[in-house]
């Protein structure tokens, strides 16, 4: 994984367990959940490369 994307993962749920406003809430989850899909498309990509070799 992208140590960048970990990061702001880890950020993103700190402000997310803090957040008190309804909408800055949902934008930060809107976030995470695109940071999460990065992730995901990452983790594919290194799967399939290993399991080519």
């Amino acid at each position: 994984m992208n140590e960048a994307v970990g990061k702001r993962i880890h950020e993103l749920c700190s402000r997310i367990a803090l957040e008190r406003d309804h909408k800055k809430f949902l934008a930060l989850v809107q976030e995470l959940n695109r940071a999460l899909a990065e992730r995901g498309k990452d983790l594919e990509n290194k799967t399939a490369t290993q399991s080519e070799c």
